[in-house]
């Protein structure tokens, strides 16, 4: 099958910033927003009428989540990459049953990587316990990145 083309950040953040803007969540989580790209989206929310969004998560964290300061307050938060070893960085696992954060096999198929010796390519999840301010609930939000 042919490999479409990632469509650039320049024609996706006013996509992005629409529908944050649209839909106005709470709470978001986006996927490889670097700081940069987060003060671009920022800039084009509140050009379309929006709030721009604190974020819950460290600046080197690839999966970011945003969220609406004058409804939730983060209580804790972490990060955890997608292997049987989740909390060390860059850990691999190939053949789990569950979605990895490695490269096992090229696109024709043929293996490039062992269980002893895998291929990173990427994949974690950035996780935080939010509050409600409006009535103290409780929750999760979760995003992550599988490459």
């Amino acid at each position: 099958t042919e490999r479409r083309k990632p469509i650039p950040w320049e024609l996706r953040r006013f996509v992005a910033a629409m529908q944050i803007v649209r839909m106005a969540p709470h709470v978001v989580g986006i996927q490889e927003l670097s700081h940069d790209k987060l003060r671009e989206l920022c800039e084009r929310i509140e050009a379309a009428g929006g709030r721009c969004y604190a974020r819950a998560t460290p600046l080197q964290q690839p999966e970011p989540i945003l969220y609406d300061a004058t409804a939730l307050r983060p209580l804790e938060r972490g990060q955890f990459i997608l292997s049987d070893k989740p909390l060390s960085y860059r850990s691999c696992t190939c053949g789990a049953q569950y979605v990895s954060s490695c490269s096992c096999q090229r696109p024709e198929g043929d293996w490039v990587a062992t269980a002893s010796n895998p291929s990173w390519v990427g994949g974690a999840a950035s996780w935080v316990l939010f509050e409600r301010l409006a009535d103290g609930a409780r929750f999760v939000m979760l995003s992550t990145h599988v490459s």
